[in-house]
């Protein structure tokens, strides 16, 4: 069984004793240790660009990822007719439980840690080489407005309001308002850039016996870490804390997240408030009604539906 997947361990120097197949990877069983392998979403240069940052992040003393092993060639990759594989020490297969408090203080005092790592390497050598780099926040804000705008003069060029409309205009001026004053902060700031790991959401951070790996570097790149952070916390808020609010149980405040991520990454006051901007900045929001009303429609996806309702419900929700 998988006998493409025995033939790539093998070209890693690893003799496996079995593989199991999970969703998105395999597990491989060897007599010195636990391994997962998977097909590669990038292509080999990228992988190249991953393995160099995550190097230096292991010579900083950061080690709370999943490190790429070199194969017998001394790359880290295998290339198997046209499929790329890549290897990494298995860290696990639970993903970061929002519900669970102590797993989010775990995980934010890690990021803290990472971004302390990332700010300490040179992102100067390597940005020219970069597969992709990340607008600054400010450029991608004020886009924001402008599509927020549109939106807004689409609806008023519909003859008939439907429901999804109606909701809309419910919360635009709030949502617009925070985009607004979100903006103004930033354009009087100087955010700094080192690398970030850009998609820090929960799927991507695995807890094993107490320990916290930030997995799947595939969209790393070079931007403001508070962004990142920033995307975290959101992602938290929205799908926790709003709920554990209204349901009168323990959830992490704001004053919460900032203690647990000043253990190992100091934020100084400005930064704090950059930090608050960015997360006050209604980019859900703005991604969904940039859908909706992307093309004129008689009736939105039932999941856009309950992302824009779950917008409308959240917008006085504060940590």
């Amino acid at each position: 069984m998988y006998p493409e997947i025995y033939s790539a361990v093998y070209d890693f120097g690893i003799c496996p004793k079995n593989i199991v197949r999970c969703k998105y990877f395999y597990i491989v069983h060897t007599d010195k240790g636990t391994y997962s392998i998977c097909k590669a979403r990038v292509n080999t240069n990228r992988i190249m660009e991953i393995y160099r940052l995550k190097e230096q992040l292991w010579t900083k003393g950061f080690r709370a990822f999943d490190r790429y092993l070199p194969a017998k060639s001394g790359l880290p990759y295998v290339e198997r007719d046209s499929d790329v594989y890549i290897l990494s020490p298995f860290k696990g297969a639970n993903e970061l439980d929002f519900l669970n408090n102590a797993q989010v203080v775990k995980a934010i005092e890690t990021i803290g840690s990472m971004q302390y790592a990332l700010s300490r390497i040179d992102s100067q050598p390597m940005v020219r080489a970069a597969s992709i780099l990340k607008p600054h926040p400010l450029d991608e804000m004020e886009k924001g407005l402008t599509t927020m705008a549109k939106c807004r003069k689409a609806i008023s060029n519909t003859k008939t309001l439907k429901d999804w409309d109606m909701t809309v205009l419910k919360v635009y001026d709030k949502y617009y308002s925070k985009a607004e004053k979100a903006v103004e902060r930033l354009q009087k700031s100087t955010l700094e850039k080192s690398f970030i790991h850009n998609r820090l959401k929960e799927g991507n951070i695995l807890f094993n016996y107490g320990r916290i790996s930030i997995i799947d570097w595939d969209y790393m790149t070079v931007g403001s870490p508070l962004w990142d952070l920033a995307f975290f916390i959101n992602r938290y808020k929205r799908k926790n804390a709003f709920y554990a609010h209204n349901k009168g149980l323990n959830y992490l405040n704001m004053e919460d997240i900032l203690g647990a991520y000043s253990k190992n990454n100091y934020l100084t006051d400005n930064q704090i408030e950059d930090l608050q901007a960015v997360i006050d900045y209604p980019r859900q929001f703005i991604s969904v009604i940039a859908e909706i009303y992307r093309k004129s429609r008689k009736f939105i996806p039932v999941g856009l539906k309950m992302k824009l309702n779950e917008m409308a419900e959240q917008v006085d929700f504060e940590l």
